[in-house]
């Protein structure tokens, strides 16, 4: 998980093609589940399941289809 100018795209010398989260969400819902589990003790909640909405970012790293093909017959 990374998100826009991270360490791992801004340092790269191709800009890689990544997925960005609603970090704040993600933290959110995270924090929520912890409250959960603390608040029931001993006994674990069942398991949730949440979608978090995602982007992809395209970047150079991602190069056109024709591009990776041979033209040549």
């Amino acid at each position: 998980m990374t998100s826009p100018g991270s360490l791992p795209t801004r340092y790269a010398s191709t800009p890689l093609t990544t997925i960005a989260y609603d970090s704040e969400r993600l933290a959110y819902e995270a924090v929520d589940r912890l409250i959960s589990i603390i608040k029931a003790g001993e006994l674990v909640p069942p398991p949730r399941h949440e979608t978090i909405e995602r982007n992809v970012l395209i970047r150079r790293s991602t190069g056109s289809p024709r591009s990776r093909t041979s033209t040549s017959r």
